[in-house]
């Protein structure tokens, strides 16, 4: 014991020369040797001793805890030198270190306690100048449940878990928790490291009903509440009830405690209607199936008349040659539905084709004496999904009908003596353009879509060239004919509207009628110039544009 307060006065007290090995907060075990280093900050010099003092003694028990040959054993431990340097701020920084030699000998109590210790004074300066030493502790704080604000003497100092410095001596000490009872203890501060971890005491109970309705109406001694989890009540006796539409009135009468747990199961008996319900294929002929309804398998199999439980429900009927059908019910109290659900077969192809006839007009400017070319027989087929889906695929094939000069020379030709111009003798060609509809509300009878399309026309001109003599310059003969092929590349947009009739016994087999019209814009092919002379009259130009409507059917199959 002498011994123990010998180096309690050296680690009081210690101002040697001896070199002290922690510069930095760094520690480190050699053999049977631990050193460790503690630092502290604070606005007093002191307080920033003790605080480096108590973290080096927590650091020395952490490793010496951690070691098999150490914990529990006793230590020689030699106190080294405390550095303290003041900061810009006002606050001092202190760095203390401790060396520990390891011995076999067990660790009896004073030691584990002077690992604890922290034994520098707090210095008090009264008003009349003089002053004396008040020793402090650390004190951790904790409860049950966490998160209780911690008071002493009256003053918040923290909440748990927290650890703090607290003057030695007697002070009221209290935990408080909201809808826990409040905790209180005179405690008296001592040397050593203390702690205080009191179980709280709940001030209400708790009730949980398992099993309620989502329309349930809940009432607490004639009182209605709008939770419906962890109902918190004062502890003393209630009357709890509850009503739904669909289940007859429920309550119970109970005792509860303070932090008491009770948990109840809803068992009112559910109100009735009335189902009659039936299956068939996708020829409307009857098919046994079998009936689920919210997860629980019925024992009767479609057609059927059953007593159900009113409300909403899913339902579902199953037939291995058949696809599921889901669907969702509500029912009245007393109520008699009847349902009749077709099912469709396994390999059954939800698809539909169409098809649509339409007119276009084809602008080519500049080729002929007009000005402009009209023309074009449209034809329009696809394939799309069912009414649930929103995908669908358009071919267009637009054929450009033959025209030969007649269709432009109303006159016999003329101009000015000695000059030379071109007509159109003939014009054809075929468009080939792919689309995909982008349709809104598709589920619905009527359906409005955008219908982007790209596609590219093949066209040929003929055209003969004239050079006009005589009297008057009327043409007197064709020098020559020329014929020339190209192609163009386009893009289009069209609105178009959809009516759809489904099959009430197979809804994937529907039909209806749709109507497109749209606008496409064409590349200029350059080289069309090229075939002609520019320097004379009716020069052709590029074509530029075209509209189009189609009106089509769907059938399904």
């Amino acid at each position: 014991m002498k011994k123990l307060l010998f180096i309690f006065v050296m680690l009081m007290m210690s101002t040697t020369s001896r070199a002290w090995y922690c510069l930095e907060v760094a520690s480190e075990r050699l053999g049977d040797t631990i050193n460790a280093c503690g630092i502290g900050e604070a606005i007093e010099e002191d307080s920033a001793r003790k605080l480096a003092l108590s973290n080096a003694y927590k650091e020395l028990d952490l490793i010496c805890s951690h070691s098999a040959d150490c914990a529990d054993k006793a230590l020689e431990i030699t106190p080294m030198r405390t550095d303290c340097k003041k900061l810009e701020n006002n606050f001092y920084r202190c760095h203390r270190g401790v060396s520990a030699a390891i011995t076999g000998k067990p660790r009896d109590l004073s030691q584990k306690q002077l690992l604890e210790e922290v034994f520098v004074p707090k210095k008090i300066i009264q008003q009349d100048g003089s002053n004396y030493f008040q020793k402090t502790s650390i004190v951790d704080f904790n409860s049950t449940p966490q998160g209780a604000h911690v008071h002493v003497d009256g003053v918040e100092i923290c909440q748990t878990p927290c650890t703090k410095e607290i003057d030695q001596g007697e002070h009221k000490v209290t935990f408080e928790k909201e809808d826990f009872d409040l905790y209180s203890e005179v405690k008296q501060i001592m040397n050593g490291r203390q702690s205080m971890n009191p179980s709280l005491q709940m001030r209400y109970g708790y009730l949980t009903i398992q099993g309620l309705p989502a329309d349930a109406v809940i009432k607490v001694n004639n009182k209605e509440i709008a939770t419906k989890d962890n109902i918190r009540l004062n502890p003393n006796e209630h009357i709890i009830t509850v009503t739904s539409k669909y289940f007859q009135p429920w309550f119970k009468q109970f005792k509860i405690s303070k932090g008491e747990m009770l948990t109840f199961k809803y068992d009112a008996e559910a109100l009735l209607g009335h189902m009659k319900i039936s299956a068939t294929d996708d020829k409307g002929i009857p098919i046994e199936a079998s009936i689920m309804i919210n997860g629980q398998r019925m024992s009767q199999k479609t057609p059927t008349a059953i007593p159900m439980q009113a409300g909403h429900s899913v339902i579902t009927l199953s037939h291995p040659d058949f696809k599921d059908n889901t669907f969702d019910v509500q029912l009245e109290v007393d109520q008699k539905l009847e349902i009749k659900k077709s099912m469709t077969p396994n390999n059954f192809k939800d698809w539909e084709w169409y098809f649509g006839l339409g007119g276009g007009s084809e602008s080519v400017n500049g080729i002929s004496k007009n000005d402009n070319y009209s023309c074009c027989i449209l034809f329009d087929f696809g394939i799309q999904k069912t009414l649930s889906s929103h995908f669908s695929l358009k071919f267009i094939y637009n054929y450009i009908g033959k025209m030969d000069k007649s269709n432009y020379v109303t006159n016999s030709l003329n101009g000015p003596a000695g000059t030379t111009a071109y007509y159109a003798a003939d014009y054809d060609g075929n468009l080939i353009a792919i689309a995909l509809p982008f349709f809104f509300d598709r589920e619905a009878p009527s359906s409005w879509f955008i219908i982007p399309e790209v596609g590219r026309i093949s066209s040929k001109f003929k055209y003969d060239k004239y050079n006009f003599s005589g009297i008057g310059g009327y043409g007197s003969k064709v020098d020559e004919g020329h014929e020339y092929k190209f192609s163009q590349s386009f893009k289009g947009l069209g609105l178009g509207i959809q009516w759809m009739h489904s099959n009430p016994q197979n809804p994937a087999n529907s039909s209806g009628w749709y109507l497109i019209g749209g606008l496409r814009k064409f590349e200029e092919p350059k080289n069309i110039q090229a075939a002609f002379d520019t320097t004379k009259t009716n020069t052709p130009k590029a074509q530029t544009s075209s509209g189009y409507i189609i009106l089509g059917f769907v059938l399904g199959y």
